[in-house]
């Protein structure tokens, strides 16, 4: 089984974070823009962040604090914009050195490998049943224990989120940001699952007509219609995920979706090799609760 030691020298922290730096750059292009970031008890303002199709990314060194620390926000890219403040839906925060279960961030060595990121699952969203012991709960990461070499007989556990060495290491943060914000949001908004049918329709005719407009920046791809033809050519009619047929004909032909395994703004690439076929209802669940068992099986498909 894999061992983690907690890293709380100043050196080793700014390395691991430089890792982290490192590998959130080589996946998340430059977004400009003019973006207000919200946090409980204030604002920053700033003229770009870093982003792909799935989370954005903002961090700096807190200095003049209680407890200085390297500050890493995310949040989801489908909902940031220029004309409002974009809430952040997880820090990943680590001290400049030493160590503190106050924050949910932590960095760790792994015997024989190098630096991870961790969380203690500690989050929350100032709403009761909305906090640690509910997300740990609910969450299905990778749990481990790491090892402080102050408190050796008492290890902590957390949640691997990435390997930083990992090409798919920002995948994998992606994805714990993504449950955060799932987490975080399952009762915020959404309250429909717990309301009667008369009280849901209260709500829906007390609900505005005319929703708010806000501005997005979104980035296109150009891509190869050769490599969409045949990958859908390759399916022969059927989803490449589920394995039936398409559920109906569009011009003469079985309607199936050019689906990018990894995903072009992961810098994916336009190829054969990356593209499967899926019908709306696989194509729509890969963009919201994909596994590793699923990619998996999408790279075998595409590998034929």
């Amino acid at each position: 089984m894999a061992r983690f030691e907690l890293v709380t020298d100043r050196k080793g922290i700014r390395a691991a974070q430089r890792a982290l730096k490192r590998a959130l750059n080589r996946a998340l292009p430059p977004r400009p823009g003019a973006y207000t970031i919200g946090y409980p008890g204030g604002k920053i303002e700033r003229s770009k962040l870093r982003a792909n199709s799935r989370i954005w990314y903002r961090g700096q060194i807190v200095r003049n604090a209680g407890a200085p620390r390297f500050w890493n926000a995310f949040g989801l890219t489908n909902e940031l914009a220029t004309n409002r403040s974009n809430h952040i839906k997880v820090e990943i925060n680590s001290l400049l050195m030493g160590s503190s279960r106050r924050f949910g961030g932590m960095f760790a060595r792994e015997a024989g490998r190098g630096f991870a990121l961790l969380h203690s699952g500690k989050v929350g969203g100032g709403r009761p049943g909305i906090g640690k012991k509910e997300f740990v709960a609910s969450f299905n990461g990778k749990q481990v224990s790491v090892f402080d070499a102050d408190r050796p007989s008492s290890p902590r556990s957390a949640f691997l989120i990435a390997r930083l060495d990992d090409p798919q290491a920002v995948n994998a943060i992606a994805e714990f940001v993504l449950a955060v914000a799932r987490f975080k949001d399952q009762d915020s908004l959404d309250d429909s699952g717990t309301l009667t049918r008369k009280q849901l329709k209260a709500k829906a005719l007390a609900a505005r007509f005319k929703p708010r407009s806000m501005l997005q920046q979104v980035v296109m791809y150009e891509r190869n219609p050769y490599v969409s033809a045949y990958a859908k050519r390759r399916a022969n009619g059927h989803c490449d995920l589920c394995g039936n047929r398409a559920p109906f004909a569009f011009k003469g032909n079985p309607f199936l979706e050019c689906h990018h395994i990894d995903r072009l703004a992961d810098n994916g690439d336009d190829s054969v090799h990356n593209t499967v076929a899926l019908c709306p209802n696989c194509h729509r669940r890969m963009h919201l609760t994909f596994t590793t068992a699923d990619i998996d099986h999408l790279r075998r498909q595409a590998s034929r």
